[in-house]
């Protein structure tokens, strides 16, 4: 009655009738990689880089929203007392033109930041490998 044992246990589980042959095979291949090949498996954690990503987008967003809420109200405003007309307003015009160009400069600056973060983090994965 001998029987067939596994060198790194010290038991004979490929005979084991609870124990998977897929389970075997998936153990034995974690135990037996270094620690580098169970760096190169593991994904890279974007979560910080998502994270600014819909920020950015948020800050467009509303960025927007407030560009034209900017419009509609400072661009023409209503001059007079007792008579009320709408005026051109160059301030208004440049408000509006500031509010809409550092938006876009925001988010512009946080989605290049985030793609670089994660250009980086590739790379770095690279050059583990």
């Amino acid at each position: 009655m001998e029987e067939k044992l596994n060198d790194k246990q010290g038991v004979n589980m490929e005979s084991s009738p609870e124990v998977p042959k897929e389970v075997l095979h998936s153990v034995n291949e974690n135990t037996t990689k270094t620690p580098q090949e169970k760096q190169q498996d593991e994904p890279i954690n974007k979560l910080v880089e998502n994270t600014l990503s819909n920020i950015a987008d948020f800050i467009l967003f509303f960025g927007v929203i407030a560009t034209i809420a900017c419009a509609f109200t400072l661009i023409y405003v209503e001059t007079g007392h007792y008579f009320t007309s709408k005026e051109f307003s160059p301030t208004g015009l440049g408000i509006t033109l500031v509010v809409f160009i550092s938006t876009l400069i925001s988010w512009s600056v946080m989605k290049t930041l985030a793609n670089i973060s994660i250009s980086l983090k590739e790379i770095n994965s690279k050059i583990k490998k």
